[in-house]
């Protein structure tokens, strides 16, 4: 039995039966943390009073070139999609190699100008290796849906609002958060939305072995 193994329990196996003639075999599997820590565990499961030898040639494990694949990092103007309050803080991160101050504009959503002003240089950040800058807009207060932040080379961020009530809905998101870790039991789409519903999983599978009632 060939058995793709990793560093922690949860393993890809694959079961290869044995002939008496040589024959080539290969498998794919997606280990979990994509490290390079990753090892191809042979296994040989004993038969009870049978004389067996095993030959093996040319083993080997490769990783899958995945290439040109380019992840989308969005725009260099970097906000908070779900918004901002209107007397709280306000600021975005650009991200630019220019090593001066840029020009930015709030644009509202019916493409009028309401504010500008320029970045403040941050520097590299360590933890993404990027150069980045600072935008403060926290000075607007007016409330409202659409606004985007441009910057004088055209990049401009995704749309975000200005609203008081931000959060209102923040109690029952992170209930409607919790209920869709739910493993044992099903996912109702009224409830979670048809992006979510699923059937119950790891059902008679420790801890889901206990009968409840419903």
């Amino acid at each position: 039995m060939a058995r793709a193994n990793q560093t922690r329990p949860n393993l890809n196996t694959t079961q290869v039966p044995l002939t008496t003639s040589a024959h080539a075999f290969s498998f794919p599997y997606s280990p979990a943390n994509q490290g390079d820590n990753t090892t191809l565990t042979i296994k040989f499961l004993p038969l009870s009073n049978v004389s067996t030898q095993v030959c093996l040639s040319g083993v080997s494990l490769h990783r899958i070139n995945r290439l040109p694949y380019v992840q989308d990092q969005g725009p260099a103007v970097k906000v908070n999609q779900l918004g901002y309050l209107p007397t709280g803080p306000k600021r975005a991160t650009l991200i630019t190699q220019s090593k001066t101050p840029v020009n930015w504009t709030l644009v509202n959503n019916d493409g009028a100008k309401v504010t500008t002003g320029y970045s403040v240089v941050f520097g590299n950040d360590t933890s993404s290796g990027l150069n980045a800058h600072t935008i403060d807009f926290s000075s607007y207060t007016q409330e409202g849906t659409g606004y985007t932040v441009a910057i004088g080379t055209g990049d401009t961020s995704f749309p975000f609002a200005i609203s008081a009530t931000l959060y209102d809905s923040l109690r029952q998101d992170s209930m409607q958060f919790f209920y869709q870790q739910r493993s044992g039991i099903a996912i109702d789409a009224e409830l979670a939305g048809t992006q979510y519903a699923r059937p119950a999983g790891h059902l008679n599978v420790p801890p889901n072995t206990v009968s409840r009632c419903v």
